[in-house]
């Protein structure tokens, strides 16, 4: 699974190749079933539109989409002059409604409200694996080998220090209630930068038992503190200095993304299922033998 996106009581999931799936009224939908066209469109965001629709951006078409509805296509608009968005597997429309992505050429592009595209930086050999907003509406861009990338009025500038761990893909990015941001890395590693620049790294894998400690997915709950999803299903919850257990789940294994339902349900979303998680318990909903 690449995307996992909760609005209100529907869950969506975006997948390799273009799929997208939705679990509405206990049942599991497809809406568009995985391609096996090797330059398919990957879906690079879902999101709530302002008038109640989903909204799925899908290579650098819009489709809209009402609850329990199927997606229509809202534009038709021309191929961006600038480059293509088909390469596109994560993006955002920020609180300015511009929207952002990396095109098939490694550039970030910024698409304004009006006017044409805009190439901000190339991020050569280096996928972006993740694109957030803050609360001063500064853009943070995590890649896979190049760092994190911080865009403010359209200027580009890198942090000053290795980071994250040089050679070290890089594979979620979140930030907390504190404004401090968190990068999990492919190698285990867990890197915070606060609000005042400073550095720390955690180490989150679980016991030596576990095989694949890649950090894949970030999540801080509203009331909790943040959840740490592990590639082998293993879950963790930071608690001030250190990590404690809150669910292990060997029937969703390589948990990539995470989200949490209006009811407090936190959901792990992963190669081979949607696991609907409460700090007590758990169900897994259906199994989805899906390319991560």
């Amino acid at each position: 699974m690449r995307q996992l996106v909760v609005i209100d009581d529907e869950v969506w999931v975006a997948v390799a190749r273009g799929g997208l799936m939705r679990y509405r009224d206990g049942q599991m939908e497809t809406l568009w079933p995985a391609t096996l066209e090797p330059n398919g469109a990957e879906i690079s965001e879902i999101r709530l539109g302002a008038d109640g629709q989903r909204l799925i951006r899908k290579g650098y078409l819009t489709y809209s989409c009402a609850p329990a509805g199927r997606p229509v296509l809202l534009n038709d608009a021309s191929k961006p002059e600038s480059a293509t968005a088909m390469a596109a597997v994560v993006g955002l429309t920020d609180s300015r409604g511009r929207q952002w992505y990396q095109n098939a050429t490694g550039q970030i592009i910024m698409q304004p409200t009006t006017g044409a595209a805009v190439a901000l930086r190339q991020v050569p050999e280096s996928r972006v694996v993740a694109i957030m907003e803050d609360r001063q509406q500064n853009i943070w861009v995590a890649t896979e080998f190049s760092g994190l990338w911080l865009v403010s009025e359209a200027r580009v500038s890198m942090l000053p220090k290795p980071y994250p761990r040089q050679g070290q893909p890089a594979l979620a990015l979140w930030q907390d209630r504190d404004q401090a941001w968190w990068v999990g890395q492919r190698e285990g590693s867990l890197h915070r930068l606060d609000a005042s620049g400073r550095f720390a790294t955690y180490n989150p894998s679980a016991p030596s038992s576990v095989s694949n400690r890649a950090v894949a997915a970030l999540l801080e709950p509203v009331g909790g503190s943040l959840l740490v999803a592990l590639r082998d299903g293993y879950v963790v919850q930071f608690q001030g200095t250190g990590f404690v257990p809150f669910s292990e789940l060997v029937s969703c294994s390589k948990v990539n993304v995470m989200g949490q339902s209006p009811n407090g349900t936190v959901w792990l979303g992963g190669a081979y299922g949607l696991v609907a998680v409460s700090p007590v318990s758990y169900t897994h909903l259906r199994a989805h033998e899906t390319e991560a």
